[in-house]
């Protein structure tokens, strides 16, 4: 509206005395004396108005056509000025809008729209002075609405501002109807989409030949208005193609087009000054913003993120891990993303000013607190952009479609970013000095479950252990079942694994097992997990059912076994496992664990069953003592409060554990801190046990935030069952709960978070690898079940059961994670409609025994957003699916296969960080393009790959370097130009699991003829290898070139003489070796002094030595030994007899020397050294009696 009281100006002045009355005149000189004030104050806040001295109007005498003319322009200034103050009324209403209910708020912002467009609309009829006098009766109408709106403001009557809409809309149908009155000669027909289209496509060219284009102002508002127009054709177009079914919606859209229309075909006068294009091309301008709004309402309703089911947690660091995806984004090269730079820049520069903002929130666990609701709203706000810009990267969408919905997407940002901004006002959060809370450094040692510390917490069960060994040390000669029952969380698990691996039950009993039955188990599983405890783990998969039954039933007829049965649900399950059992004879003892008494009872040979209790109030403080200081002594001012936290417990000691997590976490022991705990953990209610799933609560609720997500996740795996630590991490990393620092990359930032959880209990770690980390875990089954009520109520994950028949499969899922336990019968039938789902991991029982393939097209189809894709335990069929190319957003990736090659499309994957495939049909090709895949991270191939070479790979590959692949497994490898080639654009290459091919040549290094081997120097950054050999035995040197910085080493089936070790024993930085599957032969092997100086772990498995001696000086900081099948070994060397570092010997399926050596190492390091930490696990007791058949 700038300008416009000038254009009032030089339609008012009058060049003749006779052109008005007096009157009238007075009455335009009063009328314009207002107009300046309300022009400054009213129409633009913001701009600056100029005065224009003294008015000059000469009004001896006038006519009655240039009086009634006159009289009109005037009525219509009098109409516009009253609109514009029931413009202003409803702006101040809007700033009220906190205390205003939303209907009523949204009928104030589109009354104050139809304002804008009905005032714009007046100013267009009054340039026209031919069409004036046909709209006085509008006028007339227009001004009775004005006043009338002007009541219904003042009055603040709520009843009665829902008429505003409809009062306005009746004036404006009403201008409408006269306007098009002159319009009917137009060529366009405005009824349809496409006369629109032409219609706005002829004006913008219309527009550019105004004759003032050479004012500079207008050079620049032209092309601007232009883009408008062409932008709203084009929209038009497209929308009219993708919303047919919007018929009302779109009859809204004409009628608004059609007002842009009436305002461009009736602009000003030829002859009128430059000022007044200037004032026109503004109106067109805002009028267009304003028709431009309506059709985001419009276009936009369709696809609606508002019903996803976005995760409430991890709200921080989910917009951390979209900002680093936003900035891979940015410098992408894919099209798709290219086209969309500008829009995804102002999407990051919204987030970035968020994160500023929110960074510094102090950490909050009150859920009804104002800060933690605005997280939770910044939570749902992060994961809404990912998903719309997902999107747009999927669908074929049209640009302008992408465009306008990403767009949508950061006004909502700036919105969030107003409204954190005023709270950190408001409470006074100082963002430059305030530090978020991050994970606290124990003051007491972290403890494991496996630490010394919590085998203790048992002394409150002596009796019940005492009781139980001697049923079975002694008693009869029959089987019997010692059962122990008790509620979930009182300690059966751990009671019972700490009685069958008692020194004096393993030495009693020739073979021993154990298994978990849990809820929902596989026979075939436990029959598995039985025999390769008590015979010779080989390859049994295919073997019936009842071949292993049969098998494992022969073998202990003979043996005196100790079976450990945990977690039985069911009398059928017992059956089942006690046909092969009931005919033993010889003394052999099962330990059954179950929470049911009836199945205790059921059970029953000769021993009633031990029916486990709570721990009295001194047992749990000295519980809780044990788990906070280890022995050491409790500081006494904080005894007392201690004592009644551990009463609070309700005698449960995995809440105690539980409970001391929370307290070791705490950064100061001081008593008002430990009374603040006491405090809240009164205000619980652990009276039942479904009720006390409220002290898991408070555990979880004194969770820093980043390790929620991650302890939710289990809700998600099979409850009861160990989990690899690798694929969890990995999985971790794919779903973005793990942010990479200076010290640590994201697995092993990954593995932190893990054993933060275990030091918490939360967590239990189960095995360990060579190295010391973990490499299984698993979870309490009570804290499996919170974690899955609590990903429900936070939207985290829907665990889906298809066994158990409670759960049904979704036709259509709008939740994020989804993972699905079921038979793959049950897969085949599911067909879902699309679907937003971020993450859907399947669990198949008997997966190993599947031999029929899967249709999965279906994924394809709906789950086009998927990041996190596990079907590792679903065959796929023996044809890679090429339709995986357009999940474009996988970061995650598993399969089982019968096909032989991957097609070269999976380089579309560009997000692409771990890669999984179990090979059912021997060797996989891998293609070339896969070395274009520069964020792959691991690349796992079960059991063999290979890459597809072609002539120019080196060319085509010369740009490619995978920067980030840091593990890989299992390629195979020969000397030569092209496997250097490939490592080399491996260079940050951590673990490798390999097959090695040699090839014959010729070496400097050993001065002759050879068997070359990959050379591996140049890998600096390798830690970890494994290598099987697939090569002929040869006479003549092997030749490796391992790089020194290699901590593990592992090699197989190489049958190498035992004088090529020397270049391994000379590794400077070798911790881990195991030699494996006749790595070696020959009768005996020699340990120099200068050999293996830092290794710590050794392991010999398979190997037919027979002859093993040790020069003083060698291995001298070995911590554990492992000899495993080496048969012919008569005995350990009496080097190790004396070794101070050596913590351990284990001994598997070796020969009877071997056993008793160990033992006399045992004896010796106990009453010589006095080092009563060694230990000597010999597995089976007795090889001469336990050989198997």
């Amino acid at each position: 509206m700038t300008g416009f009281h000038e254009y009032i100006i030089d339609n008012l002045i009058l060049k003749h005395e006779t052109d008005l009355s007096f009157t009238v005149a007075d009455d335009v000189k009063k009328f314009y004396d207002g107009l300046l004030l309300l022009l400054t104050y009213l129409l633009d806040p913001l701009s600056q108005c100029s005065g224009f001295g003294t008015i000059a109007i000469e009004a001896e005498s006038v006519n009655s056509n240039k009086s009634r003319k006159s009289n009109l322009v005037l009525q219509f200034l009098t109409v516009a000025f009253k609109l514009i103050e029931c413009e202003r009324s409803l702006m101040n209403l809007q700033k009220h809008k906190a205390t205003l209910e939303a209907h009523i708020l949204d009928l104030i912002k589109s009354s104050h729209e139809e304002l804008i467009c009905l005032r714009v609309l007046l100013i267009g009829v009054l340039r026209q002075h031919t069409v004036l006098y046909e709209f006085h009766n509008v006028l007339m109408h227009a001004e009775v609405t004005a006043n009338k709106i002007a009541q219904i403001i003042e009055g603040r009557s709520i009843e009665e501002i829902g008429l505003l809409l409809s009062e306005i809309e009746s004036v404006h149908v009403e201008v409408r109807k006269v306007c098009f009155q002159f319009l009917d000669a137009s060529p366009y027909n405005m009824t349809d989409g496409e006369g629109l289209i032409r219609f706005l496509l002829k004006h913008q060219d219309w527009l550019l030949n105004f004759d003032a284009c050479s004012i500079p102002f207008l050079k620049n508002q032209i092309p601007v208005i232009k883009d408008k127009l062409f932008y709203l054709g084009s929209f038009i177009a497209a929308a009219i193609v993708q919303h047919r079914k919007m018929h009302q919606e779109f009859k809204d859209l004409v009628k608004h087009v059609q007002d842009i229309k009436f305002v461009c075909l009736f602009p000003i006068r030829d002859n009128a000054p430059s000022w007044c294009y200037s004032l026109y091309l503004s109106d067109v301008k805002q009028f267009l913003k304003f028709v431009e709004t309506k059709v985001d309402a419009i276009c936009l309703k369709v696809p609606d993120s508002s019903s996803h089911s976005f995760p409430k947690i991890n709200g921080l660091g989910s917009l951390y891990c979209f900002l680093v995806k936003l900035d891979e984004m940015l410098s992408s090269k894919i099209d798709s993303v290219i086209d969309l730079k500008l829009q995804i820049g102002s999407v990051k520069e919204g987030l970035l000013c968020l994160r500023t903002l929110t960074d510094h929130f102090p950490e909050i666990n009150d859920e009804h607190d104002e800060v933690y609701s605005l997280i939770t709203r910044v939570t749902a706000m992060a994961y809404e952009a990912e998903y719309v810009i997902d999107s747009c990267l999927t669908y074929s969408y049209p640009l302008w479609y992408k465009v306008l919905w990403i767009s949508e997407s950061v006004e909502n940002i700036k919105l969030v970013n107003e409204v954190v901004r005023e709270t950190c006002e408001r409470k006074k959060i100082d963002v430059m000095v305030h530090k978020v809370k991050k994970t606290s450094t124990n003051l007491v040692p972290s403890l494991s479950a496996n630490s010394e510390g919590s085998n203790e917490e048992m002394e409150s069960f002596q009796e019940a252990m005492d009781q139980m060994k001697k049923q079975l040390l002694q008693g009869s000669r029959q089987l019997d079942v010692i059962s122990l029952v008790g509620m979930p969380g009182i300690g059966k698990t751990t009671l019972a694994e700490k009685i069958y691996n008692d020194p004096v039950i393993t030495s009693w009993f020739d073979v021993r097992a154990q298994c978990r039955v849990t809820q929902v188990y596989s026979w075939r599983g436990l029959l598995l997990a039985i025999l390769s405890g008590v015979l010779e783990p080989i390859d049994r998969n295919e073997k019936e059912d009842g071949e292993l039954a049969d098998e494992l039933r022969r073998f202990l007829l003979t043996k005196r076994f100790l079976i450990l049965i945990d977690d039985v649900w069911d009398d059928k399950v017992w059956d089942n496992i006690h046909m092969c059992f009931k005919d033993a004879r010889n003394g052999s003892r099962i330990i059954l664990t179950t929470r049911l008494s009836n199945v205790a009872n059921y059970a029953k040979c000769e021993s009633e069953p031990h029916h486990l209790r709570l721990f009295r109030d001194d047992e749990s403080w000295t519980l809780l003592q044990q788990e906070l200081f280890q022995g050491k002594s409790c500081p006494p001012e904080i005894v007392d409060v201690g004592f009644r936290i551990a009463k609070i417990c309700g005698g449960l000691p995995l809440f105690i554990v539980l409970v001391a997590g929370v307290l070791k976490e705490k950064k100061l022991i001081k008593a008002e801190l430990w009374k603040e705990i006491e405090e809240s953990l009164c205000l619980l209610n652990i009276d039942s046990l479904e009720e006390s799933m409220s002290i898991i609560g408070f555990s979880y609720r004194n969770l820093p935030q980043q390790l929620k997500p991650c302890f939710l996740y289990f809700g998600g795996l099979l409850k009861g069952k160990d989990i690899h630590v690798s694929k969890l991490t990995r999985l971790w990393v794919a779903e973005g709960f793990v942010q990479a620092n200076e010290e640590n990359g994201l697995e092993d930032a990954a593995e932190c978070l893990l054993e933060d959880l275990i030091s918490r209990n939360l967590v239990m770690g189960v095995e360990k690898r060579p190295n010391g980390k973990l490499k299984t875990c698993r979870v309490h089954d009570l804290l499996h079940k919170f974690c899955l009520e609590k990903s429900k109520q936070e939207n985290f994950l829907l665990h889906i059961n298809g066994f158990t028949g409670e759960d049904s499969f979704p036709e259509m899922s709008m939740d994020y994670r989804l993972f699905v336990h079921s038979s793959e019968d049950q897969i085949d039938q599911w067909q879902p409609s699309r679907s937003n789902v971020r993450s859907l991991l399947f669990n198949v029982i008997d997966s190993d025994n599947s031999f029929f393939p899967r249709n999965i097209s279906f994924i394809f189809d709906s789950f086009k957003l998927v990041k996190v894709l596990d079907l590792e335990s679903v065959n796929i069929g023996g044809t890679f699916p090429s339709e995986i190319q357009f999940l474009i957003h996988l970061k995650y990736f598993a399969a089982k296969t019968g096909g032989n090659s991957i097609p070269s499309c999976i380089a579309n994957l560009w997000n692409l960080e771990t890669f999984v495939i179990r090979g059912l049909g021997g060797e996989v090709i891998l293609p070339s393009s896969l070395l274009k895949m520069v964020k792959i991270r691991n690349i796992q191939v079960t059991h063999r790959a290979s890459f597809s070479l072609h002539e120019n790979m080196g060319e085509s590959l010369a740009d490619s370097q995978l920067d980030n692949l840091e593990t890989f497994s299992t390629p195979h490898f020969s000397y030569g130009e092209d496997t250097e080639m490939i490592l080399r654009k491996m260079p940050k290459l951590r673990k490798l699991s390999c097959i090695f091919s040699g090839t014959f040549g010729y070496s400097e290094k050993v001065k002759g003829k050879c068997v070359l081997y990959p050379r591996l120097e140049f890998l600096c950054q390798l830690e970890s290898l494994k290598v099987v050999s697939n090569s002929y035995p040869d006479k003549l040197p092997h030749v490796f070139s391992f790089p020194s910085r290699l901590r593990e080493l592992t090699l197989s089936k190489f049958r190498l003489p035992w004088s090529q070790i020397l270049s391994i024993g000379e590794l400077p930085n070798l911790k881990i070796l195991k030699l494996l599957l006749r790595t070696f032969e020959g009768d005996e092997w020699e340990v120099k002094d200068s050999e293996f100086r830092e290794l710590k772990y050794l392991e010999l498995e398979n190997l037919n030595i027979a002859q093993w001696s040790v020069s003083e000086d060698a291995f001298p900081i070995l911590e554990r030994l492992v000899l495993t099948k080496c048969k012919r070994l008569k005995k350990i060397p009496s080097h190790f007899d004396d070794a101070v570092s050596l913590k351990s010997i284990e001994v598997n399926w070796c020969s009877l020397g071997v056993a008793n050596s160990a033992k006399e190492i045992q004896a010796f390091q106990h009453d010589e050294i006095a080092n009563d930490a060694f230990k000597v696990t010999i597995q089976p007791p007795d090889w001469d009696r336990n050989s198997s058949p």
